[in-house]
């Protein structure tokens, strides 16, 4: 047998084989212990001397932490399509959503660095230059957490948190995140710029405000989705699965609530139009369950400055225009400019150049005209009230940050419009008060800010003296013959007989032929009525308590005649309530049949140029309240001590359910009986469905407090009991006031009177919960039958 002996290459074979696999050996180790950066995504804690960027992790798109169950994900991230402006962004990851940045008013491109060392979190841009990042921390960092509920969070070594982006909101809080007092939410300025923006939403002591430089143009109590359950001082704003509330008292009480469908994602974001939405999101869409303001045009910017917004529903996007004497701006600025282009429109006093503008400059103002409103006035009030239109312009000329003023014919008020000038809404009712100027300047004489009025304006009053001079003589001729042909309508009538158009008889009509009042329509009786209506076949309108018909009477002549047909609750509801409008806004005290007959005529002629709603605001600012109040401005602060926007619903339902008779029903005079007509009105809305049979409940348990001041109460307060389910007791400290003022309004022998509201409401619930469950089983046994013969 021959035996070779190993030359030297199969020794250096053997070496450098076994060294290749030791080195496949110690990178496998590697790659096992130390993963790649882009595998880095699924990891939830990150730790310091961290350093990511987009172009690293361009195959995860930026991603480089996520949540643990990767609900969220911490990214560089470009909204929209363009690729230039990079975020360091938290996203949910099912709809893409970003719900936080950290630069969004320093962005950076895609060679933009995030560092994360013990010190914070620094952002930095492609030469090195600082962009962003953590303000100063108690200790060193020892990792970097994002949560699962978007949470991104700085910890210590003691696993404490040192900083978190939930305390530093952008433009969305998401359901576990709280807004306190004091903090807001910051508009971008568009879906692909995320920049800061001039809209706010911000959390108040008593409500959530939306503002537009420093100016509030929306409350969340304004909206009929949001339900006023207690005045607690609010501490924070929170969003949950069931809706938006505002939390008082440690957050054990609800101030504000708006109460939304089930959804296990939702989010409160301000927009870049500035409106506050609520929104939802499953099975991949998106479903918009809130937004405030409800309508586009109640936005301050929507159409540039001096715009006129005018909504377009069904259309989300309204019309925009100029008003009278203006016209559209340059292609470089949106909004209207005046006209006449020798004048223009001045800055505010906070404006670069605004005081050589106004030295050169003379001051004047041009009206906007009837049916144009301002989103300040109603959440405004005015700066002077009784003074004329002169007086009002003259106060805003001489004040450099007033843009414009909206003046009240009939009351003599004068709202400002100071600092920055907005869009401008095309009202059919709210703005038919008030009258809108805008302070222009032309380029010809100077004027002194601070000396007298300017000289448009005495142009102003000589032009005016001309025009009355002018005027007054036609104008009188004009009232002597009106008056002449009064005084002879009214002779004519008192001598000639009544004519009948037929020989009908009615007993509807005797009543009324015991009177006659001139000037009055003629009467007919029904039958007539029925005759020249064609048995009431023609419609032509409706309105609260009944139609209205076309007519042909005898002498061809066609009328409108209203048939009083809802004769139920509502109907005689609605009708006096005309009625009572009519007796306290233009009679007199008498108490007559004729007066009656005058009242009925009128309530019909009001109802034909007045909106429900509006009677209904004026009727509510006419009536008695008790206690010698009249309005329920006054009834509001006299019971309650607080403006009626400020009411909960507890006290609104109160104040509703004394109107009938506001002096038995007083809750001052007996309290039981007060919470007794409150559990009334809260019924009511429940029937109705405007509110839920356990907001009901829960509102009837509250107590009330009416600030009245006693003796042996520091806090000068009546306050009205809840109501525990275990009865109630005499309270030990008006045991012991004997002789206490107290103690004459609080009968508390009456107290069962608002025991037995109490259980009527639960006995009430009860049934009607009874009532849903037989409908239930019902619609059940509807559906098994149907499936049953189907399937045979």
């Amino acid at each position: 047998m021959l035996f070779m002996k190993p030359s030297t290459n199969f020794f250096s074979f053997f070496i450098s084989s076994n060294l290749y696999m030791g080195y496949c050996l110690l990178f496998l180790t590697i790659f096992l212990v130390f993963p790649p950066a882009s595998s880095l995504s699924s990891l939830e804690y990150i730790y310091p001397n961290f350093t990511a960027s987009e172009f690293q992790h361009i195959d995860s798109n930026g991603v480089f932490l996520s949540s643990r169950n990767g609900t969220f994900a911490a990214a560089f991230f470009s909204p929209g399509a363009q690729q230039t402006n990079f975020y360091l962004c938290i996203i949910h990851m099912a709809s893409n959503a970003i719900i936080w940045s950290a630069n969004r008013d320093a962005p950076i491109s895609s060679s933009g660095i995030m560092n994360l060392t013990t010190k914070g979190i620094t952002v930095s841009d492609q030469y090195g230059n600082l962009r962003w990042s953590t303000p100063p921390l108690q200790s060193s960092v020892y990792a970097l957490l994002l949560t699962e509920v978007g949470n991104l969070v700085l910890l210590d070594h003691s696993n404490r948190s040192l900083w978190e982006s939930f305390h530093y909101p952008t433009d969305t809080i998401v359901i576990g995140q709280h807004l306190p007092v004091g903090m807001y939410l910051s508009s971008a300025a568009s879906d692909y710029d995320l920049s800061s923006s001039i809209y706010n939403f911000t959390i108040s002591t008593s409500d959530a405000l939306l503002q537009w430089h420093g100016q509030t143009y929306w409350k969340l109590s304004m909206d009929t989705k949001a339900f006023i359950i207690s005045n607690y001082v609010v501490k924070y704003m929170a969003i949950n699965k069931t809706g938006l509330f505002l939390l008082g008292r440690d957050a054990s009480e609800v101030v504000i609530q708006v109460s939304l469908p089930p959804a296990d994602f939702r989010i409160g974001k301000l927009g870049p139009l500035g409106r506050f939405t609520a929104r939802s999101f499953s099975d991949g869409q998106w479903e918009q369950e809130f937004s405030g303001p409800d309508s586009s045009c109640r936005t301050p910017s929507i159409c540039g400055q001096m715009g006129l917004c005018t909504d377009n529903s069904p259309s989300v996007t309204p019309i925009c225009s100029c008003p009278s004497g203006f016209h559209a701006g340059s292609q470089n600025m949106s909004g209207c400019v005046p006209s006449d282009d020798s004048q223009s429109l001045p800055l505010a006093c906070n404006s670069t150049n605004n005081g050589s503008q106004l030295n050169s400059s003379v001051v004047s103002f041009l009206g906007l005209g009837y049916g144009i409103d301002y989103f300040s006035n109603d959440l405004s009030q005015p700066l002077k009230y009784g003074v004329n239109l002169t007086v009002c312009q003259d106060l805003c000329s001489g004040d450099c940050s007033c843009l414009g003023i909206f003046y009240g014919n009939s009351s003599g008020s004068c709202y400002m419009l100071e600092n920055e000038l907005g869009s401008f809404t095309s009202s059919n009712s709210g703005g038919m008060n008030l009258l809108g100027y805008i302070k222009v300047s032309g380029s010809n004489t100077t004027t002194n800010d601070n000396g007298p009025p300017p000289n448009g304006s005495s142009n102003r009053r000589k032009r005016l003296h001309v025009v009355v001079l002018v005027l007054l003589p036609s104008t009188s001729i004009l009232l002597l013959v009106a008056l002449g042909f009064l005084i002879w309508m009214r002779w004519k009538l008192s001598k000639t007989k009544e004519i009948k158009l037929g020989g009908f008889n009615s007993q509807s009509s005797e009543d009324l032929d015991a009177f006659y009042i001139p000037g009055l329509p003629k009467r007919f009786d029904y039958e007539e009525l029925e005759v020249a209506t064609d048995k009431f076949s023609t419609q032509i309108g409706s309105g609260g308590f009944g139609s209205v018909y076309k007519g042909t009477l005898p002498d061809k002549s066609v009328v409108a005649i209203k048939k009083i047909t809802n004769l139920g609750i509502q109907g005689r509801k609605e009708f006096c309530t005309e009625i009572a409008l009519v007796k306290n806004t233009f009679l007199k005290t008498e108490r007559t049949l004729s007066r009656k007959v005058v009242e009925m005529v009128l309530a019909l002629a009001l109802e034909r140029i007045m909106s429900k709603r509006r009677i209904l605001s004026c009727y509510m600012n006419k009536i008695y309240w008790g206690h010698g109040i009249y309005g329920i401005k006054s009834a509001s602060i006299f019971y309650f001590g607080k403006h009626p926007s400020l009411l909960s619903l507890g006290e609104s339902a109160m104040l509703a359910g004394i109107i009938p008779a506001p002096e038995l029903r007083s809750p001052l005079r007996d309290p039981s009986r007060g919470k007794s007509f409150q559990a009334r009105v809260l019924r009511r809305m429940v029937e109705v469905g405007f509110l839920d049979i356990e907001t009901a409940l829960l509102v009837v348990k509250q107590g009330l407090r009416l600030p009245v001041f006693v003796s042996g109460y520091a806090d000068g307060l009546l306050h009205l009991s809840p109501l525990p389910k275990d009865g109630l007791g005499v309270s030990n400290k008006l045991k012991r006031g004997t002789d206490s003022a107290f103690k004459v309004v609080w009968d508390w022998e009456k107290a069962s009177v608002t025991w037995e509201a109490w259980e009527d409401m639960e006995r009430w619930s009860i049934k009607l919960q009874a009532i849903d469950h037989i409908k239930l089983q019902k619609n059940i046994l509807v559906v098994v039958t149907k499936w049953i013969f189907s399937n045979k």
